[in-house]
């Protein structure tokens, strides 16, 4: 049963996207059409660009808590 959204968060807040470059079943091209696609409809999206694979909090720890911390001083937070 489809529910209807009420409330678009992409819409409503600040929003950033974490092109992951090394992932394999998702080139870095998709991953950048399908947020330029939604940044179409929504507005703005921050894109920010990693070398990691599927799970950068492990194999790029540093470079998760630089990238969010970036992202929080850019929205004024």
């Amino acid at each position: 049963m489809p529910t209807k959204l009420t409330n678009d968060a992409y819409s409503a807040l600040p929003c950033a996207y974490l092109v992951l470059e090394g992932v394999l079943v998702m080139p870095k091209e998709y991953q950048e059409a399908m947020v330029a696609l939604q940044a179409q409809k929504t507005g703005e999206f921050t894109i920010y660009h990693c070398l990691a694979g599927h799970s950068p909090h492990l194999s790029w720890t540093e470079g998760v808590i630089d990238t969010v911390q970036d992202f929080l001083k850019k929205i004024g937070v």
